[in-house]
């Protein structure tokens, strides 16, 4: 179970799995990061930055226990289903349309797939509006299992977004992407 590459290339067969278990490790610290309270703040900085910088200020107590059932969803169903993650196919250079029909979720890469970072590095200063491989697949996975959308893009325009609409951030793919990026390297 996991993510499956396929039309990609060798070290994208390797890589795309591994980025899997890397976004569900990277799930599994947000979660412990969210439920446990630090005595000497009582948990402000650790439970409620991150969420505010990516979703804009909501009352904790009912975005909280949203935002960690969405989280749980994404880890359980990473690693409990197979999740196809499509290429072009060389031959004509288009997506795949025609899926296995035992798998329940799929994704198709953009062009641009092969020219991203591993990695996006972020700092509370960076106007870096660049994507990565982790990032695209977050957002991908996000669109499929917590039913996000393309509404903003870039770093500059999803920190703290209360503007995408009455939810804000919250049903934005890029800000779940950003979200987990900053956790990853927490």
């Amino acid at each position: 179970m996991g993510l499956n590459a396929i039309n990609l290339s060798g070290h994208d067969q390797v890589h795309i799995p591994n980025l899997g278990d890397e976004i569900c490790r990277t799930i599994r610290l947000a979660i412990k990061s969210l439920t446990t309270v630090d005595e000497d703040d009582d948990g402000y900085s650790s439970r409620v930055y991150l969420s505010n910088k990516w979703f804009g200020k909501y009352e904790e107590k009912k975005w909280f226990p949203l935002m960690l059932g969405k989280l749980s969803r994404m880890a359980t169903i990473i690693s409990t289903e197979e999740i196809n993650v499509y290429g072009k196919i060389p031959s004509e250079d288009k997506p795949l349309k025609k899926y296995p029909e035992n798998v329940k979720f799929n994704i198709e890469l953009d062009d641009d797939w092969e020219t991203l970072p591993t990695y996006t590095f972020l700092s509370n200063n960076s106007d870096y509006d660049k994507s990565s491989k982790f990032h695209t697949l977050v957002c991908k996975l996000s669109q499929i299992i917590i039913d996000t959308r393309d509404i903003r893009k870039g770093c500059v325009t999803c920190r703290g977004s209360v503007g995408c609409g009455k939810n804000g951030g919250r049903v934005n793919a890029d800000n779940w992407g950003f979200f987990l990026e900053d956790y990853r390297m927490f």
